[in-house]
């Protein structure tokens, strides 16, 4: 007759066994909490790194490889190109890492995308712009390379830039250089030569004296084309920092009268508003920070020029 009370080794068993399917419990789950760690990493790794961003392109799939002159080029990645007249720009690369671009001639208004990680590169001759997200014209004039910043911050290096680099904020400008572009010499005609006369063959027969020649009539000079918004800014910046103001002042006001609907023409009234408020002119100035307004002064030099407006109201 078998007992129902387990001996003390059937007890060892039993409880081996019970500890055993504890054990094999516990490992499940260790093991299921590595499984699903590991799967979240890599879930996260595959979603989080940051992937290269696709070559840009013209909006509409067409490869970007210029902007000519006066074309406005809108790219896949917000960004935007404007060149002004007579301007050229080849597109040295436009890769997921950077665009390069080469400004051949003329003037050109560059509107970065923001958040893209994308470097930008403008060659100008004798200096070069670097930015990430920004908004900025850079102009090769006669009388030196204008690099002016509305939004963000640029980075100008050149061997002509004051310690061969400098920085610039919304709102500043620098001027590099000058004679980017030297006009071709073209020799004036020669005068004629006198005429020759022949000499006499004996004493009874008479001189002859050749016919004189004409000289060439030299072609009318073509007239000299006007000077372009950019160059004018340009002009009026050398104007100032020589401390003419009056012919900076007037410089200004003709890019506002005579490119009303530029990208330079708000700028320009802003920076006559600040020229006028700096030499105590501030009703003149108050006008001019309205007038850069109503032509789109974009932030965040509108913002500055509200205050302005502002600080007037309350004296």
């Amino acid at each position: 007759m078998s007992s129902d009370v387990l001996t003390e080794e059937e007890l060892r068993a039993v409880w081996q066994r019970v500890q055993r399917s504890r054990e094999a419990k516990r490992r499940g789950r260790f093991v299921t909490l590595v499984l699903v760690s590991a799967v979240a990493g890599a879930l996260a790794v595959f979603f989080l790194w940051p992937r290269p961003t696709p070559e840009v392109r013209q909006q509409g799939g067409l490869a970007f490889v210029r902007v000519g002159s006066g074309e406005t080029v809108r790219l896949s990645d917000g960004s935007e190109v404007r060149a002004g007249a007579g301007a050229e720009l080849e597109v040295l690369e436009s890769s997921a890492a950077r665009v390069s671009l080469h400004l051949q001639r003329g003037g050109a208004r560059f509107s970065v995308a923001k958040g893209t990680g994308r470097q930008w590169r403008v060659e100008a001759g004798e200096l070069s712009v670097e930015v990430v997200g920004t908004v900025f014209s850079v102009a090769r004039e006669a009388v030196g390379t204008r690099v002016e910043v509305e939004e963000g911050v640029v980075v100008v290096r050149g061997a002509r830039v004051p310690d061969g680099v400098r920085r610039l904020g919304a709102g500043e400008s620098l001027v590099v250089g000058g004679a980017v572009f030297e006009a071709p010499v073209v020799a004036a005609p020669s005068a004629a030569p006198p005429p020759q006369q022949q000499q006499p063959r004996a004493a009874q027969t008479p001189v002859v004296v050749a016919a004189p020649v004409a000289a060439p009539v030299a072609a009318p000079a073509q007239a000299a084309a006007p000077p372009s918004a950019a160059e004018l800014m340009v002009r009026a910046d050398v104007a100032r920092r020589t401390g003419d103001l009056d012919a900076a002042l007037t410089l200004l006001d003709r890019v506002v009268t005579e490119w009303p609907g530029g990208p330079e023409a708000p700028l320009a009234a802003f920076t006559r508003a600040n020229l006028l408020a700096d030499a105590g002119r501030h009703d003149d100035a108050r006008a001019w920070y309205r007038r850069a307004l109503e032509l789109g002064l974009r932030e965040p030099l509108a913002a500055s020029a509200r205050s302005a407006l502002e600080a007037g109201a309350e004296r």
